[in-house]
């Protein structure tokens, strides 16, 4: 019998430099809308309700989910990069190739700026 084992990505794939200091000053906490599966690496934006919402190419993108976070029925909690941070595009979830450009542009407006893979 052959296992298939899935290598998870971690923060540091996609995630080159952020601020350093108290309280992680590029990050913010966010409330998450219910009924979203959004995985680490991956662009947010905002509902209507001001509640993060996976990027699906509409609205504004708003960050960068850190840790990933599944909610069901209820809101929950999460945390994004939002600010002063670089990137490695290639590496974030869930964007499709498409999106990827309207992705960086959106993350640049918010200071996170792309970098090369090494």
């Amino acid at each position: 019998m052959v296992k298939t084992v899935e290598k998870a990505g971690v923060t540091s794939d996609w995630l080159a430099w952020e601020l350093e200091g108290n309280h992680r000053p590029s990050r913010e906490n966010v409330s998450v809308a219910a009924s979203q599966d959004i995985k680490d690496g991956q662009p947010v934006s905002f509902n209507a309700s001001g509640d993060a919402i996976a990027f699906t190419g509409e609205g504004a993108v708003v960050g960068i989910c850190i840790g990933g976070v599944k909610t069901a029925a209820e809101k929950g909690k999460g945390v994004i990069l939002a600010h002063q941070s670089r990137i490695v595009p290639e590496k974030l979830t869930n964007v499709e190739a498409d999106d990827l450009a309207t992705v960086v542009a959106g993350l640049k407006t918010l200071g996170i700026t792309a970098v090369r893979s090494a």
